[in-house]
């Protein structure tokens, strides 16, 4: 996404409902994977950082992700609903977390008329990410990808890099907050 279409879909999120706005703004905001976000309780979320267990990721491993403020305040309005979920179905079937996302995306493309799909907020985030100099080993950490460094910089390289990746998505919140005029 461009910046542009970044703006368009805010927009279009305020005609949406307060755990679909959220969920696709923090997103956008953290660059992390919908399934991993979908599947986030508040007892992982206590203030900050955002704690992700292992049987929870892809990679299969735990993941800890820094919150701006940005990523903060969405959050912010889904604090008084009455679920262990952060991101709660609006179905009356249950008190679990969204599970499908087609549907909503679907919507939110005619309401934006222009094609993207969920996993474009991640790469979005990236690129923007990316655009803003991050250097790709505090990227990877972010994503919660498997380092691609090999040899002499695999075996010495042992940085944490968890300050780096809470200094970049600052940047990125507010870099997000001025595209979308907020």
């Amino acid at each position: 996404m461009n910046e542009s279409e970044i703006k368009t879909l805010w927009a279009v999120l305020d005609t949406e409902g307060t755990v679909v706005s959220a969920l696709y703004r923090f997103l956008l905001a953290t660059g992390q994977r919908a399934g991993e976000t979908r599947m986030a309780e508040w007892v992982q979320i206590e203030g900050d950082p955002w704690s992700i267990p292992a049987e929870n990721t892809k990679a299969d491993r735990s993941h800890t992700v820094p919150l701006s403020n940005l990523a903060l305040s969405i959050l912010e309005p889904l604090r008084g609903l009455d679920s262990p979920c952060v991101f709660p179905s609006p179905s009356p079937m249950g008190r679990g977390p969204i599970r499908y996302l087609g549907k909503t995306t679907s919507r939110l493309r005619r309401k934006c008329r222009f094609e993207f799909r969920v996993h474009d907020l991640r790469r979005t985030a990236a690129t923007m990410l990316a655009q803003l100099g991050t250097i790709e080993e505090t990227l990877r950490k972010l994503l919660n990808h498997k380092s691609g460094s090999t040899g002499v910089t695999a075996i010495y390289d042992r940085a944490d890099r968890g300050e780096d990746v809470r200094d970049v998505l600052e940047k990125w919140g507010a870099k997000l907050e001025r595209t979308v005029g907020g």
